[in-house]
């Protein structure tokens, strides 16, 4: 079945998944599409079914149908296609063959233009085809490498779309505040992400952090598991919205409900910010950072956690905004707020070398490191998703995956260019 991007949330994509071998989707790169959000999309649908899936619809340059609709610049389809490879897909197939002459996708590309003329993007995708054959046995039973677990549900995005309590955060809003804050820190620090179903049954344990991002309607077995994971020696970060309702929307009498107790925190109350009021929370525990905050602030009560972050302004100045407990052999950290990468960046700068958790590489800011690992060994992939030319510093020794020629340690990339190495 060819499912939509991560922004797709008309029906519940598991249920239909479920009885599924393999799953793939349609990845369309619109104007404002960012490379973390594409790349977020990949790891919904490799979780989907934890296996690799195939891209139905990949296009190779203009849509008929965004608000803007660019051409992809020279080197852009590699780019998009080697970063679903390098997340977890196995299969590519391009949409159109050819640009329609007739119809309502008069103005979307294809690989052959209007009168059957190969296009810089058939001439891309030829190159792309003649490569990955050479790749497959490299590739064969491997899985994208990652440490960090994100957890996604279709309903408690339905039940955010239906009382956002704020217009801003409307229209899926709030859940994709609160899963792209941390997303898109962890994936400037080529930090590998698996998106995971939180009614499923794997096994957390295997992750040293799990996130669970304005999860709103949570159950008490749900609950359990997320507290189980904790006290076994796991971090769980809870984000704002978390456990508001149970499974059946009803709401708790004290927030976050089921994990208030693995938590160590209620919330008090919650201030529903319009865009003309920011606050600012300062960590006053790890990071050293301060940092803004709109349209979503949780004033936090807390138990037996002890405060992260505090608010700097307003009648709730010098309350938590975020807090940490110690869970047994883990622990848990509970944030307030709808927040971005300015305020997970600093919190994970601090955290990751706590849990054990190394960025994959060092790279500037735009180039796009991911891994995937199996029985031939680790393939790293290398994307500079921006229009000028960067260095990479390599901290071992690489070879370049087709060649087998080592490269050089200060490696440069073109604008655009994919480099694909093996250790």
């Amino acid at each position: 079945h060819n499912f939509l991007s991560l922004h797709s949330r008309e029906l519940d994509s598991y249920n239909i998944a479920a009885p599924l071998d393999f799953v793939s989707w349609d990845n369309y790169h619109f104007y404002g599409a960012t490379p973390a959000i594409v790349a977020a999309s990949h790891d919904l649908y490799w979780g989907m079914k934890r296996r690799s899936y195939w891209i139905m619809e990949q296009q190779v340059s203009n849509v008929n149908w965004a608000g803007y609709n660019p051409a992809f610049r020279p080197g852009e389809v590699g780019l998009k296609v080697w970063q679903s490879v390098a997340r977890g897909a196995d299969g590519v197939v391009y949409f159109r063959w050819r640009a329609a002459t007739l119809g309502a996708e008069l103005y979307h590309s294809g690989l052959l233009d209007h009168g059957g003329r190969p296009t810089r993007g058939y001439v891309e995708a030829q190159e792309i085809g003649q490569v990955l054959p050479e790749l497959a046995p490299l590739l064969r039973d491997s899985v994208p490498q990652a440490k960090v677990a994100l957890l996604h549900d279709y309903a408690s995005r339905w039940s955010l779309d239906l009382q956002p309590h704020n217009r801003d955060l409307a229209d899926d809003g709030a859940f994709q505040r609160a899963l792209m804050g941390p997303y898109e820190a962890l994936w400037e620090r080529n930090v590998g992400i698996h998106v995971l179903p939180l009614n499923g049954d794997d096994d957390l344990s295997a992750y040293e952090i799990v996130i669970a991002p304005a999860i709103n309607l949570l159950s008490q077995e749900n609950a359990d598991r997320l507290a189980t994971y904790a006290q076994g020696g796991g971090t769980l970060i809870a984000i704002a919205r978390t456990g508001f309702k149970d499974e059946l929307g009803l709401v708790p009498e004290s927030p976050p409900g089921h994990l208030a107790d693995v938590m160590g925190v209620t919330v008090e109350e919650f201030d529903s910010l319009p865009p003309d009021r920011v606050n600012r929370v300062q960590f006053v525990e790890g990071p050293s950072a301060t940092v803004p905050v709109a349209l979503w602030c949780e004033v936090l009560s807390p138990t037996t956690a002890r405060p992260l972050a505090i608010y700097q302004a307003d009648y709730y100045a010098d309350r938590p905004a975020a807090t940490l407990r110690e869970v047994d052999e883990g622990r848990a950290i509970y944030v307030g707020v709808l927040a971005g990468a300015d305020f997970y960046g600093p919190l994970f700068d601090w955290l990751l070398p706590v849990v054990g958790v190394r960025p994959l590489l060092d790279t500037p800011p735009g180039v796009e490191a991911a891994a995937r690992v199996g029985p031939a060994g680790r393939v790293l992939f290398l994307l500079n998703h921006t229009d000028a030319p960067v260095t990479v510093t390599l901290p071992t020794r690489y070879a370049d995956a087709l060649t087998d020629e080592a490269v050089n340690q200060e490696l440069r990339l073109g604008p655009r260019e994919v480099r694909i190495l093996r250790e």
